[in-house]
């Protein structure tokens, strides 16, 4: 059950730069797009460094679900408006989906070695 919950994560991260790509497209330019891309990717960075200094104090599990939560939600946000709200509500999922791969990947580990 594990590999599946990792297998659609890496999904979701490759999709997510050509899926973006081409959703913004008809409003922006490409240059302007590809930044956007970059921007989430650099959100996914601060989030895993950030991220580990707030597993030190908050058990991953937990974490997971509140990081899950907020990505949902912006996720969901994104579909409902327009304009920036979407578009920056898209970008801010990079930051919330970083550490799910290190989370779930450890929490489907826990206990394997008993």
């Amino acid at each position: 059950m594990n590999s599946v919950k990792v297998a659609s994560f890496f999904g979701a991260l490759g999709w997510f730069g050509a899926f973006v790509t081409r959703w913004l497209g008809p409003w922006t330019n490409v240059e302007i797009a590809a930044i956007l891309v970059s921007l989430y990717w650099f959100g996914a960075l601060v989030g895993r460094l950030l991220g580990s200094w707030i597993l030190t104090r908050i058990k991953s599990g937990k974490l997971l679900g509140i990081f899950g939560f907020a990505a949902a939600a912006m996720l969901a946000i994104s579909m409902v408006t327009s304009g920036q709200v979407a578009i920056w509500t898209l970008v801010l999922c990079g930051f919330f989906n970083s550490i799910m791969f290190p989370n779930i990947f450890t929490l489907g580990i826990a206990g394997l070695g008993r």
